[in-house]
């Protein structure tokens, strides 16, 4: 009587253990397809261009994604064929949670880190241009000017993405402060 009914609730119990384990992964199934939908929808449009919603969505998880506790364990480089393929469960699924396609945040940080690195270049060399204009105009000084003006002229950044890095320049610094 005692194993029929310790049989009875173990019965019950892996029961319920087993339904719950398929409907928690029905929902995680669920979530991941209406991810991959959302994602695929937008990849078509994905473009080198970086804009401004993405620069926004950037300033607003970059910060917590440094907090994960797997963001230290993922390889970033804009060379990997799929970031997301090297990507445990847990990064999967905190990019499914903000509806990132995660190959795409790692190449508009890149993106953003690199226009960070070239506005700093071009106010260098337009400071230096300022400072050789203001001596005597001579060949050296003419050579000088037109290497700094190479030297800006060497990205091939879009000026509506340089105009967007400017407009969030300084919370962008804030939060890549470690990055570079």
């Amino acid at each position: 009587m005692v194993g029929d009914k310790l049989s009875k609730t173990m019965f019950l119990v892996l029961g319920w253990v087993a339904i719950a384990g398929v409907l928690k992964l029905n929902v995680v199934e669920t979530s991941w397809h209406r991810y991959h939908k959302a994602v695929e929808a937008k990849r078509p449009y994905y473009q080198d261009v970086v804009t401004e919603t993405e620069v926004r969505g950037i300033i607003k998880y970059w910060p917590r994604f440094v907090q994960q506790p797997f963001a230290k364990d993922l390889m970033v480089s804009s060379h990997a064929d799929s970031i997301q393929n090297s990507m445990n469960w847990h990064a999967k699924y905190w990019f499914i949670r903000i509806c990132w396609d995660a190959n795409r945040f790692f190449y508009v940080q890149q993106r953003v880190v690199s226009l960070l690195q070239y506005l700093q270049v071009r106010r260098t060399a337009l400071a230096v241009i300022k400072q050789i204009e203001a001596r005597r105009n001579d060949v050296t000084s003419l050579e000088m000017i037109k290497m700094q003006q190479k030297r800006m002229a060497q990205e091939t950044f879009s000026k509506a993405e340089i105009a967007i890095v400017e407009k969030y320049e300084e919370s962008l610094k804030k939060i890549f402060k470690d990055v570079r």
